[in-house]
């Protein structure tokens, strides 16, 4: 014969059920957004940029040791790396077949107003405004070397 303390009621079961289902959605959920989130980090101006003059400098690429990859920013230190519409900076886990390290990037986005000097701006009036994103500095940390930063050197090139 059954005590009472030994049988499950079967409402309480079944509401762990439904706690779990909607924790596993959650937290898939979440992971599905952070790495969409961190694919459209990788496609921003300045990251493209500042990787590939990363990759053209040799002498990083063979501290580091070739191939060198980059990994995504902490999108959690709103400190250290963001993303705004004049101004960007990231912190870049960098790793290589010798080193790993940190790569400091800084940008800045110059807006210019294509507009005829006679005519009256007003907030409704239309103008187009191309934005070009200029590398400011970069450099890289390695995680043996603390304390210790080397500036890439920067192509007077801007981002369109």
């Amino acid at each position: 014969m059954r005590t009472l303390s030994s049988r499950r009621n079967p409402e309480t079961s079944r509401l762990f059920r439904i706690a779990g289902y909607v924790a596993f959605v959650g937290s898939t959920s979440v992971l599905i957004m952070k790495w969409f989130m961190d694919r459209r980090v990788r496609k921003l101006d300045c990251y493209v940029k500042a990787t590939s003059q990363l990759q053209a400098y040799k002498p990083i690429v063979e501290l580091l040791g070739p191939p060198v990859y980059f990994g995504n920013p902490d999108l959690s230190d709103s400190s250290h790396n963001f993303y705004k519409e004049t101004e960007a900076q990231l912190i870049i886990p960098v790793q290589g077949s010798k080193n790993r390290g940190k790569m400091y990037i800084k940008a800045i986005r110059q807006l210019h107003l294509n507009v005829d000097e006679d005519v009256l701006v007003t907030p409704n009036t239309p103008v187009s405004v191309p934005a070009t994103w200029r590398i400011e500095r970069i450099e890289v940390s390695i995680d043996n070397r603390p304390g210790e930063r080397a500036v890439v050197p920067i192509e007077p090139i801007s981002i369109k």
